[in-house]
């Protein structure tokens, strides 16, 4: 029997792509699309935000206890049953490889994905010059093929100018990234990274698993992103609490946004972070999926339904729309603009609320808050 010498698992580009967590998870989750629908459009609704003070009142925002690959070493969301349950995950030490465990690490990944396993593995960005990043930076992609007459990986990961997408490296640059990444583990190169990234390398196999729709968790969690003060549901429970940062929850993300703006509008400086604006047009976009998905299993409620889809897209639009004058403004500089765009994130909150009160009446004959 002949040596294999190329292997790609499948993978698509996915809806959401704010951050590595849920666009590595979609990403696979997509590409098995009926499977993991139901599971799919009953997730990703309620949003939050951590105002970190250690970087100056910059805002982190992100999908709340995100069911992610990341979650699986978690065990307190292992017990809450909050997490993605289409994968088996295998979590190895990275000091087990800085001890030399295991075999070196091309010929590990090769073997796993040999196995129908994806890699996330982390790597020193700074490493490879396609990701273009100006420093030593800790990161890990999705890595689901190779090729081994071309001497090349295949991955997933945020590289010209930020966007996801299928990143080529050979072999070499894999392995001297890796080797770097370790290097900033060892001498805390990148504090903030390597808090986040340094953990493990992540073995991923998909799982054949069924999931039925549930509507009465669905609306839970519509409910608590324009009621995030009076939530007490299980999955809501798990938060890191630290001296270093606030948080906020549901719409009232809006609010720790237009905050963070107007401490450096304060100062005569623009705010220049674009990941919350990206989040916030994914996010309208993916309701948008989500009510459209509602509107085909609920025969009697399907035009109205429709209809509020169809007011969550043109929301997207709106939110693609500001995202843009955001970059246009990181160029121009104009405090008078950043102004308008505060006053924009007012009228999306307001907006939002009113859709998502809107699509709880069509189903209070069957949810109660």
């Amino acid at each position: 029997m002949s040596e294999q010498t190329r292997k790609i698992l499948q993978r698509v580009n996915p809806s959401l792509q704010t951050f590595a967590g849920v666009a590595h998870t979609l990403s696979l989750l997509e590409s098995f699309d009926n499977e993991t629908k139901p599971w799919r459009m009953e997730n990703y609704i309620v949003l939050q935000a951590n105002v970190i003070k250690a970087f100056s009142g910059q805002v982190f925002m992100n999908f709340y206890t995100i069911p992610n690959l990341f979650d699986h070493g978690n065990p307190e969301i292992q017990a809450r049953n909050y997490y993605c349950p289409y994968f088996n995950i295998y979590s190895i030490p990275i000091k087990d490889y800085a001890e030399k465990i295991f075999s070196p690490v091309l010929e590990s990944i090769i073997n796993f994905i040999d196995d129908d396993c994806y890699v996330e593995l982390p790597i020193d960005l700074f490493a490879i010059k396609k990701f273009n990043v100006p420093n030593h930076f800790l990161h890990t992609p999705l890595i689901y093929g190779y090729d081994k007459n071309e001497q090349v990986f295949y991955m997933s990961d945020f590289a010209n100018e930020k966007k996801y997408e299928e990143i080529i490296c050979t072999f070499k640059e894999v392995e001297d990234a890796f080797k770097s990444g370790m290097d900033v583990i060892k001498n805390n190169m990148d504090p903030l990274t390597v808090s986040i990234f340094a953990k493990s390398i992540n073995i991923i196999k998909y799982i054949n698993y069924n999931h039925e729709f549930n509507i009465k968790r669905f609306c839970d969690q519509i409910y608590d992103q324009i009621h995030p003060e009076e939530s007490a549901r299980s999955y809501k429970k798990f938060e890191v609490v630290d001296k270093y940062s606030e948080k906020y929850w549901g719409t009232d993300i809006y609010d720790a946004l237009e905050e963070s703006i107007k401490f450096f509008h304060d100062k005569g400086e623009i705010y220049d972070n674009l990941r919350p604006f990206h989040l916030i047009y994914d996010h309208k976009k993916g309701l948008g999926e989500r009510f459209e998905y509602c509107a085909q299993l609920f025969k009697d409620k399907q035009s109205s339904l429709n209809s509020l889809a169809e007011k969550m897209n043109e929301m997207a639009l709106d939110a693609e729309e500001l995202r843009n004058k955001v970059v246009k403004n990181r160029m121009r500089q104009k405090l008078s603009a950043q102004e308008l765009i505060m006053q924009r994130l007012k009228s999306i909150k307001n907006r939002e609320i009113e859709i998502l009160q809107e699509f709880l009446e069509l189903f209070s004959d069957i949810y109660k808050s």
